[in-house]
């Protein structure tokens, strides 16, 4: 069976990770200069959508219906994959915490 790509899904991809790096950048700056209140709530507002997009991506891929997915495959591929990726990133952001 051959991995086919769906393209649209790409593109929200994008789309959901700018509009992340934006709602990161608008808060940062936001905690700079606290004076631009209202402007803060209206790019978080219209930066909101782009988690939930990640996570309806990921439920589309992953409930797909002609994927068979048993338990032994969630414990033996989903959950080590999980694991590794929170390990990694709770080093990292101890790493950064030390260093701010």
């Amino acid at each position: 069976m051959e991995k086919q790509r769906i393209v649209y899904f790409d593109f929200l991809r994008i789309i959901a990770a700018l509009s992340i790096m934006l709602a990161h950048i608008v808060i940062y700056y936001n905690n700079l200069i606290g004076k631009y209140y209202y402007s803060f709530y209206l790019y978080k507002d219209i930066t909101g959508y782009s988690i939930p997009i990640f996570v309806m991506i990921s439920g589309a891929i992953f409930l797909n219906p002609a994927k068979k997915i048993n338990i032994d495959n969630i414990l033996k591929k989903y959950i080590p994959r999980i694991m590794i990726v929170f390990f990694y990133l709770v080093i990292f952001l101890c790493v950064f915490r030390l260093h701010s």
